[in-house]
This record gives structure tokens, sequence and C-alpha cells, in this order.
């Protein structure tokens, strides 16, 4: 009797095991057709779409094929970008190609275009002041011309393009015109951080006579001028000789 009724235990301790083993099994089965079955259905019910690319579009014509997509655009923010002109779209957020449901909100950043500021005035300085100034705003010396005058000393800025005060971007090329010296006499033209290019015009244009040129390895200087004999300002004649050092390319 004591023997049957330990059998009868693991008997029904069997059976329970086997119970709970099936209702495990039966929950995760569930668990998977729930997951991989009827949640694709109702989402895909509901209306599953995949987001559109709208970076470098224009703000109207990327809301536009959002909305058609039908999803919600929202310009979430403006900012300055030099790569973007004004009113393209800079970023999205969700990213493009993700798929979601119809209704979703994809926030925009938009492009206010390059960052503007005044340019300075720098008409009456030396040529050395002005290039600390346009170095120190982000700006960048492309040509240096000379013009006579009988008023103002030689290497004297005489006007600037852009002119001062007008707003413009970061970065953009300034063009100087400074002065060299009085209708009576030549002074040597300021050269240094000129393209090798743009100084030969410079002297062939003052009928001056340049010797075979220094190349020199110096980075960031490839084919600029890094110095000059006679320096910037010296009193010359027409037919001298200028001797410039120059970036090797």
């Amino acid at each position: 009797m004591k023997e049957k009724r330990v059998k009868d235990k693991k008997g029904c301790l069997i059976t329970i095991l086997f119970g709970l083993a099936g209702i495990v099994v039966f929950f995760i089965f569930g668990l998977l057709i729930v997951n991989y079955i009827v949640m694709p259905l109702i989402i895909h019910g509901k209306g599953v779409v995949k987001i559109p690319d709208v970076v470098g579009m224009n703000k109207e014509e990327a809301v536009k094929i959002l909305s058609k997509a039908g999803l919600n655009p929202v310009i979430y923010t403006e900012k300055p970008d030099t790569a973007m002109p004004k009113d393209a779209i800079i970023e999205q957020n969700p990213k493009a190609e993700l798929e979601v449901r119809k209704g979703r909100s994809v926030f925009l950043t938009v492009s206010r275009g390059p960052e503007l500021t005044r340019f300075p005035y720098l008409i009456g300085l030396s040529i050395e002041k002005a290039q600390q100034i346009l170095e120190r705003n982000g700006f960048t010396i492309t040509q240096i011309d000379t013009t006579l005058s009988d008023s103002i000393d030689p290497g004297i800025v005489v006007s600037t393009s852009p002119p001062p005060d007008k707003e413009v971007s970061k970065g953009i090329a300034v063009r100087i015109t400074i002065a060299g010296g009085t209708t009576e006499n030549l002074f040597m033209p300021y050269l240094v951080e000129l393209t090798f290019d743009e100084a030969k015009d410079i002297i062939a244009r003052e009928s001056l006579y340049l010797a075979p040129p220094t190349f020199v390895n110096e980075e960031g200087k490839e084919g600029i001028v890094i110095s000059q004999m006679p320096d910037f300002g010296v009193k010359i004649e027409k037919g001298d000789t200028v001797y410039l050092t120059v970036g090797k390319e």
C-alpha cells in the first residue's frame, strides 16, 4: 500500500510537469503567432509607409512629398549652413527609408543659408593690418591691386571688394586696392600671399623683370608667393628685377 501511494504521487507529479510544459509551449507558440502574424496584419492594416528622402530639397517641395506619402511634416528648426542654399532641408528625423505608420511626424531642419556678417571697414589701414583683420574674421584675400595716388601713402588700403559694411558670407573672396605711390614715382607692389600667376601679372603690368623664382616646400603655401625682393613699398623704376620665393606645388 505504501509503495502504491508513492507511485501515485510520482505519477501525479509527472502529470503536473507535463501540464506545465504544455502550457509554456502553448504560451511561446502563441507569442510567436501574435508577433509574426497578428501584429503585422494589424500594423499593415492601419497603413505603413516608407519615409521619402527629402534632404537637399526646398522646404515647400519636401512638405508636399511627405504629406502626399501620408506623413506629417514639421519644420523643427532653422540654422545657417554654407553647403545648403536657403530654405533647403539639411536633416530629417526619422531618417529616410524607414517604415512607419501613416500620420507619423517627420521633423525637418531647414537651412538659413550661409551665416552673414558685416564686411569690416579697412580703408585707410595698412595692407598688413587689413590682412590681420580679414584673417581674424574668416576672410581670404584673393587679389591685391595697386593704384597711383598723390595723396595716399604707399601700402594704404584705398578700396575693397566687397565694400565696407556690406552683409556677406564668411569666407568670401576679397579683393583689395592699395596705394602704390605717386604718379611720378613707382613703388614695389605687395605680392606676398598672392598666387604665382597673379604676381607675374602684376610684375608684367608694372613693366618689371621677373627673375627665375626660388621654389621651396612649405605646407599650405603651394603656388603662393612667400617672400619678395625688393620689399613692398620700396621705390623702384620700370625694368627693375623682382625676385620671388614661391611654394612648390
